[in-house]
């Protein structure tokens, strides 16, 4: 999914009528920002970031970070100006994570007379418990990169879950039924 930054979510007032985003608009390729997962990322001072404050390095960062360098990555924003911009910022060059998961079900049907089956299952959802990150940003009620927290900008806090899960982690559904 197309990875967005944006100034903040009711950015001109909103509301539930117009709670849409207001988009940064990128200044660099998507190459020169240096994305995938990165590690203790500790973030850095930039000369767009106020005095003190640096990228990525907030009560909620986790030590992983989408950025190599946060800071770098912050200033490659700019915000949209509505009276000579065309584009809203929607075309962002950021893609967030992939995901890969595999399920296996097993099941084997035995008759035991000619009107009585026995049927015994096993399905495993996320087989080999990958876990999938959720994009940076996203959490709550944010699906964006929140431009006016720069501490929290690129920082991966929380694990992806499907639907009609309570977690990302394995898990395993057991099933007997008799049928006659």
């Amino acid at each position: 999914m197309p990875l967005v930054a944006a100034q903040s979510g009711l950015a001109f007032g909103g509301g539930i009528v117009t709670s849409n985003n207001v988009d940064e608009i990128p200044t660099a390729s998507a190459s020169s920002f240096g994305t995938g997962l990165h590690s203790g990322v500790t973030g850095s001072a930039a000369p767009c970031l106020g005095a003190g404050q640096t990228a990525g390095t907030g009560s909620a960062a986790t030590g992983l970070n989408y950025f190599a360098n946060p800071g770098a990555a912050y200033c490659m924003f700019r915000p949209i100006s509505l009276a000579s911009d065309t584009s809203s910022g929607r075309g962002n060059p950021l893609r967030g994570f992939g995901s890969w998961n595999q399920d296996l079900s097993i099941g084997k049907t035995t008759t035991i007379t000619e009107r009585l089956r026995l049927e015994i299952s096993a399905d495993f959802f996320n087989v080999f418990n990958n876990v999938t990150f959720a994009d940076p940003g996203v959490g709550g009620s944010a699906s964006f990169m929140d431009m006016t927290n720069p501490a929290a900008f690129g920082v991966i806090s929380s694990q992806a879950v499907p639907g009609n899960r309570l977690s990302g982690s394995r898990w395993i559904q057991l099933g007997l039924r008799v049928a006659f």
